[in-house]
């Protein structure tokens, strides 16, 4: 099977909640626990000047400046509005069962991939798995650096049916946090999956766990 996973994948969640840390030993390794005493999703902006596609039985809202790219390596492929072609949104969907693939599997390939790439180099991560009353996904930040010019990738996985998605947005360091953070989580809030909102304010956050890739 052979994965297209792109340093070409919600909310940071701590940024807007209150949360207390503790350690969990588990069989195969030590696992940190934030317990959520406060939590709060922000809600998605009303699009204004956004093109909605339809694919399958799925809606995808972005700036109507990006540049979308006719492929069919991937779900959905979109350039940002620059002049950096490392930089891009994209959507990934795998059918789980016919993949033979799941969160986990999925995001220790993304890890083996972000410490063996020779052309792009892994600084750091940080993994959040988001367990929700009734569903749970992954939030994760991915640090690469490629010709001395630092990048940033937010991604987003979780299962729906039958299907693995990975929404991400990759952008440089320096402006990701004052432009491209926020327009992630509007994409993210108006992404639909048979007209359904996925993510949703009103979603009840259980529990978040920090991830260490290194072992799964």
């Amino acid at each position: 099977m052979k994965l297209y996973l792109f340093f070409i994948t919600i909310i940071l969640v701590c940024g807007f909640s209150q949360c207390s840390s503790k350690n969990e030993t588990s069989e195969n390794s030590k696992k940190d626990i934030l317990k959520v005493n406060k939590f709060k999703l922000r809600k998605g902006k009303t699009l204004k000047d956004w093109n909605c596609h339809e694919i399958e039985d799925n809606n995808i809202c972005i700036p109507s400046t990006w540049k979308t790219i006719e492929q069919n390596k991937v779900y959905y492929f979109t350039y940002l509005d620059n002049n950096n072609d490392n930089t891009y949104f994209t959507i990934l969907r795998y059918n789980a069962s016919v993949e033979n693939i799941d969160s986990k599997e999925y995001l220790k390939e993304t890890y083996l991939q972000l410490i063996n790439d020779t052309l792009e180099k892994g600084m750091s991560y940080t993994v959040k798995r988001l367990i929700f009353k009734n569903k749970e996904s992954y939030y994760c930040e991915y640090y690469t650096k490629i010709d001395n010019i630092s990048y940033i990738t937010y991604s987003m996985i979780f299962n729906q049916g039958d299907f693995l998605y990975d929404i991400s947005l990759k952008a440089e360091k320096d402006v990701a946090s004052t432009n491209y953070y926020d327009v992630f989580q509007d994409i993210l809030y108006n992404f639909r999956i048979k007209g359904n909102q996925f993510f949703s304010e009103k979603d009840k956050l259980k529990e978040i766990q920090i991830i260490d890739l290194s072992t799964l």
